[in-house]
């Protein structure tokens, strides 16, 4: 007997958060959900260059406009944009600019912030965006802007980047990297903000055994 399946993908701004590069296996640990998945790196190992990447999928049923991806990079004590805390306990350094695949970069402007609360106001000095990386050990947060760009339905691009781990991490040693997609939709000839939180990815040397005094 053939039962007949239907597999629905989730609906709206669709995102996707994947880690690689941090074993020797070629291992990529991919999250859609809202529980963090983490890439195992082996404790007292090497400095390991992590690659953070973002995938963007407009599958809302309709076009949406102007998108910004407002990020922070793993470093110790991050949170998201709505004030959670990631749970990260190390520093990493961002060791390449942010590369966008499936979509045409010369449509973005992407800034950079040593601002580890940065919002994605671009003309509100205090977040001190700029476009030049001049001392990448200092850069917390990261911003992409997408000016008069109409994302079409059931399209999708990539967003990545490289961060250096430090080396001889002992255990419980975590670094999450997180990023919030900012789009306006129309609705009955309206203008409406959405936003949508990616779910957290990053690596992390794993719990260690508990030693009671």
């Amino acid at each position: 007997v053939t039962v007949p399946m239907s597999i629905y993908a989730p609906q709206g701004v669709v995102l996707l958060s994947s880690v690689s590069n941090f074993d020797n296996t070629n291992t990529e640990v991919v999250s859609m959900t809202n529980k963090e998945q983490a890439g195992k790196i082996e404790i007292n190992g090497t400095a390991k260059n992590i690659t953070m990447k973002a995938t963007i999928v407009n599958n809302y049923g309709k076009n949406i406009k102007e998108p910004k991806i407002l990020g922070r990079i793993p470093f110790q004590g991050n949170k998201k944009t709505d004030g959670e805390e990631l749970g990260s306990t190390v520093d990493t350094i961002l060791t390449s600019g942010i590369t966008l695949s499936g979509i045409d970069s010369s449509l973005a402007t992407i800034y950079y912030s040593e601002n580890a609360e940065a919002t994605a106001d671009i003309n509100n000095p205090d977040n001190a965006w700029t476009t030049t990386i001049n001392d990448a050990t200092k850069i917390r947060s990261y911003l992409v802007v997408f000016t008069n760009y109409v994302m079409p339905q059931a399209t999708s691009f990539d967003m990545a980047y490289n961060v250096q781990v430090p080396e001889n991490l002992p255990h419980n040693e975590n670094a999450f990297g997180t990023y919030t997609v900012y789009y306006n939709e129309e609705e009955n000839n309206e203008t409406i903000a959405r936003e949508s939180i990616a779910p957290t990815v990053g690596v992390s040397t794993g719990k260690g055994p508990e030693l009671s005094a």
